[in-house]
């Protein structure tokens, strides 16, 4: 087994402006997620639609 040790809590990623200023992005992209998935589940569950992810909220650099 590989040991991982966190360094904490994550950093917030907040927004700045609009009606969310002062919210979790990644907290608010989640709740919108999981909307989309109540709505169309079926269609996500057979691999018919797919999740549109913000690539800005991975931790991937390139």
């Amino acid at each position: 087994m590989i040991r991982i040790d966190k360094a904490g809590k994550r950093p917030d990623i907040l927004s700045l402006s609009g009606t969310n200023k002062g919210k979790d992005k990644l907290r608010l992209a989640t709740v919108e997620l999981l909307k989309e998935y109540k709505e169309n589940k079926t269609a996500y569950d057979s691999g018919t639609k797919l999740f549109k992810f913000k690539k800005s909220f991975t931790a991937i650099k390139r």
